[in-house]
């Protein structure tokens, strides 16, 4: 059972999340007027500026160039990806997640003796995986077909 301190201190944080809040809310409403006329800056003023704080607080973390270079090469692949119509958004959820998946397969391998090949006997896995080779292949096949996909 939680003590009768935790319980106050408990209920403390949650009104101080309540009013804070409450607080953020009426001076975001009150200043939006104003707020909103950053967005007619010209971005001739806003990017220098944004690169400056971004490689300023990429070399602060670590005081190392090695990490303001990590930071301007990021940069390059983003615009080159921008440049030639890539996902930026599919990348960022693959550096994300990769590591998680790396673990997660695995350790999914070390609990079978059957390897790689419980991925191919197990039913629910067989069928994600189907379903992913359907995903994969639905462009091709439909374009050789001449459906529009």
């Amino acid at each position: 059972m939680i003590s009768f301190a935790y319980y106050l201190v408990t209920v403390a944080l949650l009104l101080a999340l309540v009013l804070s809040n409450v607080l953020t809310s009426l001076i975001g409403i009150s200043l939006a007027d104003q707020i909103s006329k950053v967005t007619t800056i010209p971005t001739s003023y806003i990017v220098p500026l944004v690169l400056v704080i971004s490689l300023a607080g990429a070399y602060v973390v670590n005081e190392s160039l090695g990490d303001v270079a990590v930071a301007v090469f990021l940069g390059l692949v983003g615009f080159f990806m921008i440049l030639y119509n890539y996902s930026r958004i599919a990348l960022i959820i693959g550096l994300i997640l990769g590591q998680v998946a790396e673990i997660t397969f695995h350790q999914s391998i070390g609990a079978y003796d059957a390897g790689v090949l419980v991925f191919f006997t197990r039913p629910i896995s067989l069928l994600f995986f189907l379903a992913l080779v359907a995903t994969l292949l639905y462009p091709a096949i439909s374009r050789r077909l001449g459906s529009d996909a």
